[in-house]
Formats: C-alpha cells, sequence, structure tokens
C-alpha cells in the first residue's frame, strides 16, 4: 500500500513539473504572437490610415521605383494600383529629367519640402503637385516617401485673380481720377499714378504718410474742421460716401476734391481703412464763386436802378410832349393830356386856374387889372 502511494505521488510529481516546464515554454511563445498580432493589427491601422489620407503618398525604393501607392495617388492620376507599382516614378513626371533631379536631390540632402512639380496624369492631362520627400535611411528598407497635395484649381484660381490684380492695377494706374486707399489711422496705403502727378508726390514719398501732413490741410478756408471730418469719416463711413472738400497739393496750392469713400471691411464686418475715389472740381467751385459774386453785384446794380428810376420817375424825365397842344405819349403809343399822365406816373396832384395871357384871348371884353 506504501509503496503504491509512493508511486503515485511521484508520479504526480512528474506531472506539475512538466505542465510548469511547458507553461514556461508557452509564455514566451504567447507574448511573441500577441506582439506580432499587434504588430499585425499597428500595420493595418497604418496601412489604413495611408491608403486613405488626403494627400498622394508615393513610396520609392532607391533606384526610384514605386513600392506603394494610396487611394489618392490613383485618384489624382488616373492609374490603377497595379499600373504603377514596380514602376520608375518617372511615368508620373511630365518631365521625367526633372524627377531624376529631385531622387538625387532627396538621396543627397535627405529631404525636400514644398517643391512644386507637374504631374503627368494617365488621360494626359497635367496636375499641379505641391511635395515632400523624405529619405528613409534607418529603416529596415530604405526607400523615399513622397507626398503631396494637388494644387492645380488653387493654381488655376491663383492664376486667374493674378490677372484680375493686373487688370484692377492697369485700370486704377490708367484711370483719369485721383484713387488712393488709407488704413483707419489715416495712413495712406496706395496712392495711384493719377495721385501723385495732381499732388506732385512720389509713391515713396507719400505711401505710409498721413493724409493730414499732406494732402489735406487741417482747416478748410471755410473754416471747417478736416481734421474732424477724417474721424468722423471712418466712424460713419456712409454720411461720407459723396463728399466735397478742399486739398492742398505739395506746392502748397488748395484744390477743390469731389470724392466718392468706400468703407473697406474686414470678415467680421469692421472697417480696415477707406477706398476714395476723388476727380478735381477746383474750375467748377471757383465759376460756382464766381456766379455768386455776380449775382450780389446784379442784385446790388438791380436795386441802385430801381432806387434811381424811383426819382427819376418823380423828379424828371425825357417826355414825347406835342409841340402844339402839349400832348404826351406814353409806353403804349398813346397821346394823353400832360396833366393825365404825370397824374398817373408821379405823385403829383393838380389845381386849375388861368393865367391873365388866357383871360385876355379867350375873355376879352373882361377888364382885369395887370397889378392885380
Amino acid at each position: 500500500m506504501t509503496s503504491k502511494r509512493k508511486n503515485r505521488g511521484s508520479k504526480n510529481l512528474e506531472n506539475l513539473q512538466v505542465e510548469k516546464q511547458t507553461e514556461d515554454r508557452s509564455a514566451p511563445q504567447t507574448a511573441m504572437l500577441n506582439l506580432i498580432e499587434d504588430l499585425r493589427s499597428d500595420k493595418a491601422y497604418i496601412d489604413n490610415i495611408l491608403k486613405n489620407m488626403f494627400g498622394s503618398l508615393v513610396v520609392l525604393n532607391l533606384d526610384g521605383v514605386i513600392q506603394t501607392i494610396n487611394r489618392a495617388t490613383i485618384n489624382t492620376t488616373g492609374y490603377a494600383e497595379e499600373e504603377l507599382i514596380g514602376k520608375h516614378i518617372s511615368v508620373l513626371a511630365a518631365q521625367p529629367e526633372k524627377a531624376i533631379e529631385i531622387l538625387h536631390k532627396v538621396q543627397q540632402e535627405g529631404s525636400l519640402h514644398n517643391h512644386e512639380v507637374v504631374y503627368k496624369r494617365k488621360d494626359g492631362g497635367l496636375s499641379m503637385m505641391l511635395i515632400n520627400a523624405s529619405l528613409m535611411s534607418e529603416a529596415k528598407t530604405r526607400g523615399i516617401v513622397v507626398v503631396g497635395i494637388d494644387i492645380t484649381e488653387r493654381e488655376k484660381i491663383e492664376e486667374a485673380l493674378q490677372k484680375s490684380e493686373e487688370k484692377y492695377r492697369e485700370l486704377v494706374e490708367n484711370a483719369n481720377s485721383i484713387i488712393l486707399r488709407s488704413d483707419t489711422q489715416g495712413r495712406i496705403t496706395f496712392f495711384n499714378e493719377f495721385a501723385q502727378n495732381f499732388f506732385g508726390y512720389t509713391e515713396e514719398e507719400i505711401v505710409d504718410k498721413n493724409l493730414l501732413e499732406t494732402i489735406v490741410p487741417k482747416t478748410e478756408t471755410t473754416g471747417r474742421d478736416l481734421a474732424q471730418m477724417r474721424k468722423d469719416l471712418m466712424l460713419y463711413p456712409e454720411k461720407f460716401k459723396n463728399n466735397e472738400n478742399e486739398n492742398i497739393r505739395r506746392n502748397g496750392e488748395r484744390v477743390w476734391i469731389s470724392w466718392t469713400n468706400k468703407a473697406i471691411l474686414d470678415q467680421h464686418g469692421n472697417v480696415t481703412g477707406i477706398l476714395s475715389v476723388g476727380n478735381d472740381i477746383t474750375e467748377r467751385k471757383q465759376a460756382e464763386e464766381e456766379r455768386k459774386i455776380l449775382i450780389q453785384e446784379l442784385q446790388q446794380t438791380l436795386e441802385e436802378l430801381q432806387e434811381a428810376l424811383a426819382k427819376v420817375k418823380t423828379l424828371s424825365g425825357l417826355l414825347p410832349i406835342c409841340a402844339s397842344c402839349k400832348k404826351i405819349r406814353d409806353d403804349s403809343g398813346y397821346w394823353k393830356q400832360i396833366e393825365a399822365y404825370i397824374r398817373e406816373h408821379s405823385d403829383a396832384t393838380f389845381t386849375h386856374g388861368i393865367c391873365p395871357e388866357c383871360v385876355k384871348k379867350l375873355y376879352p371884353g373882361l377888364v382885369i387889372d395887370d397889378e392885380e
């Protein structure tokens, strides 16, 4: 009995030892398997990111042969993955020699940043790409990673904007009007050629200078405070959409300008400056002032004439009178008795009597004492 128990105990001990040895051997293997599985998961995770990243991804070996591409590269170039893998990168280059130069540059310097290249698509079209390239020198597999974004549309927009700006600048520079732009502090930020010729300043002399120190006097000859007007313009630009004020040339000459002002707003609607277009109205202003003076002089002359006419009416005048009957011809051509005419044209009144000579003629039998 005792012997059997010993045999059983020794067998159990052996089994425990075998199990322990098995556990000891399987623990590293399990850990390794778990690590491999994690790495596989990480690789799949990273591959998924790279395949679906927004920018184009091309992985090359040191000879420039394509090893890996992502979905963005397929969409940009129009090639299928199997059409590019194993092909030289020059197949995508509009200028193959440029692709070779870039490869050599990356191999020598280790990287390339923000470089513009032109990809040739499968359909023969061209795409402008902005690329960054890095040399994988410490990786197990040495190679070059090229990441790029398609900037074709951006280039088209920039080109259109440049052309638009050139047309705008040509229009502004050749305009027969003063065109200037100023910031919120009144500093001039743009001054077209016409304005330079009109005011007598070069662009270098006037840009960044304050309006009040150059072309705008602090006070107008009318007495208006132009410094305050400028402040009000920044606060209430709509009130000064159309405005006339006195300006001053470099030689000190005062001129009148009719301005059209427009506020320049930022994305939040805040005023960042004023765009002003002006035309010289000095001659018109002078003509208006001369007309005003002439009207005043004519008014004064008219008053003097009316006063003189009133005096002539009551005191004297040149009257067409008949030498025989003594009737007077009025302005309408009618002949009137002298007393009727004078009564109508003056404040005089008449009393009637008869002189001695007329008595003798009319009443010869009536004796009148001459002394009486």
